[in-house]
């Protein structure tokens, strides 16, 4: 298992809407238990800003049999043109986007619950 969480950042994980939940693969990068990703101009993701939603980051370790799962429930701010100090390191995280296109749109999901479990072979 990695030592972190986040150290699977430039894997591909899920935001969903809380309400109506719409699966969303993102790769990311995390400050902390803030969750940061890009997307591009006029899409759904960049819809959910102000939104509640939930980010869900999952892996297992094949040789140990040990997997965890994570879910970051908070809201989902805009931060592409923030000029505050949070915001400009956020914007300075290592976030690649593999799908095709421009994605110079930056969300950050500021958490309000952090759930996760670990779990293994009996």
């Amino acid at each position: 298992m990695p030592a972190s969480p986040w150290d699977q950042r430039h894997r591909s994980n899920s935001v969903l809407g809380w309400r109506r939940a719409r699966d969303f693969p993102v790769n990311y990068a995390a400050d902390r238990s803030t969750v940061v990703f890009r997307t591009a101009e006029g899409t759904r993701l960049q819809r959910a800003v102000m939104l509640r939603v939930a980010f869900e980051v999952d892996d297992w370790d094949p040789a140990t049999g040990i997997g965890w799962s994570i879910v970051v429930k908070g809201v989902a701010q805009g931060i592409t043109s923030g000029i505050d100090p949070f915001a400009i390191a956020l914007r300075g995280r290592q976030v690649a986007p593999l799908a095709p296109g421009t994605r110079e749109y930056w969300i950050a999901i500021y958490p309000s619950e952090i759930t996760g479990r670990r779990f293994g072979r009996d």
